[in-house]
């Protein structure tokens, strides 16, 4: 036998029959520990905890790989650095000759 579907009306005209039979306390009761969808579309514990894992499996993948990236980009930036100084140290070191030359032919 198929399930009916919950939807608002059914789950109403349910609600009123139970009533009518029971009483208004226990029909309550009954539709309040019914689903307001069908039981195969509720999540268990197992299926939260599934998705956890999951999750949680995702993240660490996710970390991993951003960590990769930012080691690779550190040494990336470390090695601009390094070519900066390097470029900086010579073009002052230029400048000191030139401002010795420039010195000597002014004193000659």
């Amino acid at each position: 036998m198929d399930a009916m579907p919950a939807d608002e009306p059914t789950r109403f005209r349910l609600h009123r029959r139970l009533s009518e039979l029971l009483d208004p306390e226990l029909a309550d009761a009954m539709m309040e520990s019914m689903p307001p969808t069908p039981w195969t579309e509720l999540a268990t514990k197992n299926d939260l905890a599934d998705l956890e894992q999951r999750i949680d499996s995702r993240f660490d993948v996710l970390t991993k790989e951003i960590k990769a990236e930012m080691v690779a980009l550190e040494g990336r930036l470390a090695m601009k650095w390094m070519e900066s100084t390097r470029i900086l140290v010579l073009a002052m070191f230029t400048l000191f000759l030139g401002t010795a030359g420039l010195a000597v032919g002014l004193a000659t």
